[in-house]
């Protein structure tokens, strides 16, 4: 891996870079499975260990600071695979960190084949260490906003009314009253743990949201098709390759 001057000093260059091969995916210049030569399997078994450590390190910085926070104390140190059998709505921790380990080792594969392919676009496995923790840590917050967005932790903003009769005390008269709820906001924990048992990180073996369009890409396709039942709705943006095109063609 080749030590060339830092590319990436932002998370928003490092985004421009993460869009770009999200773009030529849609255009099906290439893909994040296939068959892997000698090198592209080599720079997966090294991206695959680089999401681990990327994952655990953001879970142990918040395990330490909520420590210190509790206890006064600072201790980094965690040893995460004691919680890999850790269960939430059916999802395993280790496999939460599986799942990210296969966003940026699909990514890190995709980038080789452009570049070798002529499309302008420089292999992952050849920037320099600190334009791939800036490209891997960007990355790894899109995957978790995606989360947040198809569990319904955060929403688009799609507005709906809602409407119920109140009555009066004596029940002698009543009145239909409208609120502007959100469509896909969770209102509660039990409805975020249901959706993810309903919904899943993706589905079967399509890529994960977060290779194929950014989390502001997401909110404007919602916005856009915001009629679209919401588990339809993640359903598409998980399975197709092209979630706006998808979506053109049920108009």
């Amino acid at each position: 891996m080749s030590e060339q001057k830092q590319k990436f000093e932002n998370p928003d260059q490092a985004e421009l870079y993460i869009n770009d091969v999200r773009s030529h995916y849609r255009q099906e210049h290439s893909s994040y499975v296939g068959r892997r030569n000698e090198e592209q399997q080599l720079i997966a078994e090294v991206t695959a260990e680089e999401a681990r450590q990327v994952v655990d390190g953001t879970v142990i910085g918040a395990f330490a600071l909520t420590q210190l926070a509790l206890t006064g104390t600072f201790s980094p140190e965690a040893n995460l695979d004691e919680y890999d059998d850790v269960e939430v709505a059916g999802h395993t921790w280790a496999e939460y960190r599986g799942e990210f380990e296969r966003v940026l080792v699909g990514f890190a594969v995709i980038t080789s084949r452009l570049s070798r392919d002529g499309y302008g676009v420089e292999s992952y496995a050849d920037l320099r260490a600190n334009d791939r923790i800036t490209v891997a840590t960007t990355l790894f917050h899109d995957f978790m906003r995606h989360n947040n967005l198809r569990f319904g932790v955060e929403t688009s903003g799609v507005p709906k009314v809602s409407t119920k009769r109140v009555y009066s005390p004596n029940f002698e008269s009543s009145e239909l009253e409208r609120t502007i709820v959100d469509r896909d906001q969770a209102t509660h924990d039990s409805i975020i743990l249901r959706n993810m048992r309903k919904r899943g990180y993706t589905s079967g073996v399509a890529a994960h949201p977060a290779l194929k369009l950014s989390p502001r890409e997401y909110i404007a396709l919602r916005k856009t098709y915001n009629e679209v039942n919401k588990d339809e709705f993640d359903f598409i943006i998980s399975n197709a390759r092209n979630a706006r095109a998808e979506f053109e063609k049920k108009e």
